[in-house]
């Protein structure tokens, strides 16, 4: 195990590693807030560049995109989906996210690293402990206090001690800190306070560190039993020059040991460990942050390279042609000589507009002008300005190359630059929208993809560190265990009945919690059942997003108008109909609330109650099937005996024909009770078929419209049970039975104490336990 002067030595080869970086990216930084002092202008390029790119990158706070990774039907992993989207969705929503972001995309367009770092805070309540019950010796003290029998010395600490309502004696217990709150936020890590071991690759790295420069007070806050030890000599912004009205700070480095799995805590300068913390955040890749934001590398080592570097020459070259522009411009001014002898005209210089000036020798001026004619040009010249003029225009023709070189070395495209033109096609501009997309797609996926890694770390440091009831406030999603049903206090069959469904629903609604919870805790499971991404992280294009809704209904409406005459018709079934729509369905995000509007359509086969409908017609069907066949059993029969009965006596009184007679009479009567039995035999079964046909035709109304359809299909359940014999009362007398047995449950009270053994004072002993103890 590495203790402070390890880390020490490991932190200094790290900033020999990396301090080319660090030399290279604070002067890009110096370059982009251009604070020093010059006396030629400058053209910056970098800030215009930033600008620009930043916009194209980062436009828009993201919208989570939690849903299941397999689009099948699975209730749970849908409901953990959509409360870890709640809940990442409310943790966005109540700090400046956009904030930390911005500032992580600025440094890696400006020093090429950008980290942004996850914190989970937890806010506490104090309430009192649990209380310490006393061990309770008779005669440990005198009245004095002074040891009697050999257990104390007299040096202890003696207070009172309290009672409870049956005379036991306790202390009150330490307070305790009671969760009340919780929240998971982002904060920007800047550049220059990150480091990370020297690898070929990140994926390779096992530690990484944060600077934090902190005052006295921060100290004794944070390090109560160090803060007056720790060496101060450091700025805020890490510099050791410190002024005298500046608070003086100490260097704290909070290391991430990813092969140990902790978070350890030292000061520049101080020999022993702050503070060391065993998988703060449980979390599976255990670093708080994402891989940071990066544009070049180095070949065969993790080190950025910033932008700025690959058009540094051509910045310089602008900056240079900029200079002579200005230093040009300075020349370009109207100014020439005159005659001195025409002293009037020096007063032209500051006329007004439209005014004419009197002179004295204005036939002189005529004269010199020639033929008569007055002409200043004879009397005064200009400076020649047509050169220098025609060396500007030059310079501006090449400073527009340059930029524009510019430009192609960054992937900056005239599209990005608002440069259409108004005449252009819708063709033409949506080709050089392609165009330039296309040169800033692979930098818009790299910070679509941080985003995305910072939101999938929310969610994990949420679903590992939350508790059940502040997800539960957080997304209005219930997942905490809840009370289920109180038997009726009548034990008649219809109560009984709903208390059973009722039961059956809380059963159903309990595991559905319990398995929603454990996919979220689960890291494998999480990972298998949901899969956590972001909308697009740049201005999202309205018109897309429009036309990709109007397809979704327009495939809908056209299933509907397809398949609905088929489910009429009773050739395609209504639960495989709402099954290829649901499926159609959940390839959508907003396909999410449709799918529980079609999930409530073809619930028929879900729902507790309506599973237990069509079970009870099935046995009321088989019921009325078995009492005709036992009917018409019975009419055989008796039937069967008569005629044997007829049969004995004609054959006692008459021979031959009269026997025949009596045979062909017997044979009449039974084909009469035949078609009595017949009659009745189809009687009963057309009665079955209209009570069954009424039944569907109320469920296929309930499916339709299940709250306003709902009483009816009760009252035809009624009907067709009417016909059902009554339920075994057997279920209802042990049932009763059971609730007398709990309401005839009694617990006895513990025995009564001693009131003369009773201790009057708590005494602390040598290893810090307290004991009870009575007075003499």
């Amino acid at each position: 195990m590495k203790d402070p002067k390890d880390w020490i030595a490991e932190l200094e080869i790290e900033e020999k590693a990396h301090k080319a970086f660090r030399v290279r990216a604070q002067k890009v930084v110096d370059a982009y807030e251009d604070e020093k002092e010059r006396d030629t202008s400058e053209f910056n390029i970098l800030w215009s560049n930033v600008e620009v790119l930043h916009s194209a990158l980062y436009g828009k706070t993201p919208n989570p995109d939690v849903r299941r990774r397999y689009l099948d039907k699975d209730k749970a992993g849908k409901q953990a989906a959509e409360l870890a989207e709640r809940a990442v969705s409310y943790a966005l929503d109540v700090y400046d996210f956009d904030g930390a972001i911005d500032a992580a995309v600025d440094d890696y367009l400006i020093a090429g690293l950008g980290i942004v770092r996850v914190r989970y805070e937890p806010f506490y309540e104090t309430k009192p402990g649990e209380p310490r019950y006393l061990e309770e010796r008779v005669n440990g003290f005198s009245e004095e206090y002074e040891p009697t029998n050999g257990f104390f010395d007299g040096d202890e600490e003696v207070i009172d001690y309290l009672q409870d309502e049956e005379g036991f004696a306790y202390l009150e217990g330490d307070p305790i800190g009671e969760v009340v709150y919780e929240e998971v936020k982002c904060e920007p890590v800047n550049w220059k306070r990150f480091r990370w071991q020297a690898s070929p690759r990140w994926e390779d790295v096992t530690w990484s560190a944060i600077e934090h420069y902190m005052d006295e007070d921060e100290l004794k806050d944070a390090y109560p039993d160090h803060y007056k030890q720790i060496p101060l000599g450091y700025t805020i912004n890490g510099e050791k020059a410190i002024d005298a009205d500046e608070k003086a700070r100490a260097r704290i480095f909070e290391i991430f040991d990813k092969k140990t799995r902790k978070n350890i805590e030292i000061a520049e300068g101080y020999a022993e460990t702050l503070k060391e913390t065993e998988d703060p955040l449980s979390l599976e890749g255990f670093w708080p942050f994402p891989k940071p934001l990066v544009t070049t590398t180095k070949n065969g080592i993790f080190v950025p390279i910033p932008d700025y570097v690959f058009y540094q020459d051509q910045a310089k070259e602008l900056d240079r042609v900029t200079a002579r522009i200005n230093a040009l411009t300075e020349h370009v001014k109207y100014r020439g000589v005159y005659d001195a002898s025409f002293t009037a005209l020096s007063a032209m210089e500051n006329a007004e507009d439209g005014t004419f000036i009197g002179i004295d020798d204005f036939q002189a001026l005529v004269n010199a002008g020639g033929g008569g004619q007055g002409d200043l040009n004879k009397v005064m010249a200009t400076m020649p300005l047509d050169q220098l003029i025609q060396a500007l225009r030059e310079l501006y023709v090449a400073r527009e190359q340059i930029k524009q070189t510019i430009y192609e070395i960054t992937g900056i495209a005239d599209i990005m630059r608002g440069s259409t033109s108004a005449s252009e096609t819708l063709g033409a501009q949506q080709l050089k929208t392609q165009f330039g997309s296309m040169r800033m797609s692979k930098r818009q996926r790299r910070v679509a993809s941080f985003v995305r890694d910072i939101i999938r770390l929310k969610v994990e440091v949420m679903v590992e560190n939350f508790q059940p009831q502040t997800l539960e406030m957080m997304t209005g999603i219930e997942l905490m265990p809840g009370t289920p049903p109180q038997p009726p206090p009548m034990m008649d069959p219809q109560s009984m009945d709903q208390y059973k469904q009722a039961m059956q629903q809380f059963e159903e609604k309990e595991q559905l919690k319990a398995e929603t919870y454990k996919i979220l805790t689960d890291d494998l499971m999480r990972s298998y059942r949901i899969d956590i991404e972001t909308d697009s992280t740049i201005t999202e294009d309205a018109q897309v997003e429009k036309q990709g809704r109007i397809e979704m209904v327009g495939a809908i409406t056209t299933f509907l108008k397809e398949v609905g005459p088929l489910v009429q018709a009773q050739l395609i079934p209504q639960n495989i109909a709402s099954e290829l729509l649901g499926f159609a369905v959940r390839g959508f995000k907003v396909g999410r609330t449709l799918e529980d509007s079609l999930d409530e359509l073809s619930g028929s086969d879900d729902d507790p109650k309506m599973r237990q409908m069509m079970q009870q017609m099935e046995q009321a069907k088989q019921q009325m099937q078995q009492q005709a066949q036992e009917q018409i059993s019975m009419v055989q029969q008796e039937a069967g005996k008569e005629i044997e009965t007829l049969k004995g006596k004609l054959y006692e009184v008459e021979k031959g024909r009269a026997v025949d007679k009596a045979v062909d009479n017997a044979k009449i009567y039974q084909t009469q009770v035949k078609a009595d039995i017949d009659e009745r035999s189809n009687k009963y079964e057309t009665e079955l078929k209209m009570l069954l046909e009424l039944f569907r035709e109320q469920v296929r109304l309930a499916q339709a419209e299940p709250i306003k359809r709902m009483g009816d299909l009760d009252g035809s359940l009624s009907e067709v049970m009417t016909i059902i014999q009554q339920r075994d009362q057997s279920l209802f007398d042990t049932i009763g039975a059971l609730q007398s047995q709990i309401n005839s449950t009694t617990s006895d009270v513990g025995s009564v104490r001693d009131m003369l053994n009773r201790p009057a004072r708590a005494v602390k002993q040598k290893d810090g336990s307290w004991l009870a103890t009575r007075d003499e």
